[in-house]
């Protein structure tokens, strides 16, 4: 399976043609007024309801992923958005955590470990959690960093 991580839907990419399995989408800046589709797959939309800016997508291949939409019960005080879907394999059943964290607050680690606390063995976060650590290449260090 392949998992990409995109930033924005005004972006083309050719879904199809790099066999995408799964794509996860952040600071997607829809709302309930615009439409976003892509043939071939699911969409899985989290608009942020008040504002523009932020936003979650994820595109799941329906015709080759079998999958179950997680809907966690998020705290209404929580400055980092997410979704979650199962991927249900023959053997086993992968999480997968669809993230965004806007630059000017704080990250909510609670609200991430409590994501992260799913019964699945295998669990995997995407996301733009806007943190700065050298141990992806920035030369900077902050408490997103730290996480």
């Amino acid at each position: 399976m392949v998992f990409p991580t995109f930033r924005g839907p005004g972006r083309l990419f050719p879904w199809h043609t790099n066999h995408i399995h799964v794509a996860c989408l952040q600071e997607t800046k829809l709302n309930h007024k615009l439409s976003f589709k892509t043939k071939g797959y699911t969409t899985f939309r989290k608009d942020r309801p008040t504002c523009t800016g932020g936003g979650l997508v994820f595109l799941v291949k329906t015709s080759e992923v079998k999958y179950i939409e997680v809907l966690p019960n998020f705290p209404p005080h929580s400055t980092t958005e997410a979704q979650t879907i199962n991927i249900l394999l023959p053997e086993h059943t992968i999480t997968v955590i669809n993230a965004y964290q806007p630059d000017t607050v704080p990250i909510d680690t609670l609200f991430l470990q409590d994501l992260a606390s799913t019964t699945t063995e295998t669990k995997i976060i995407f996301g733009d959690l806007n943190a700065k650590s050298p141990s992806w290449g920035n030369n900077l260090l902050d408490a997103k960093g730290l996480c």
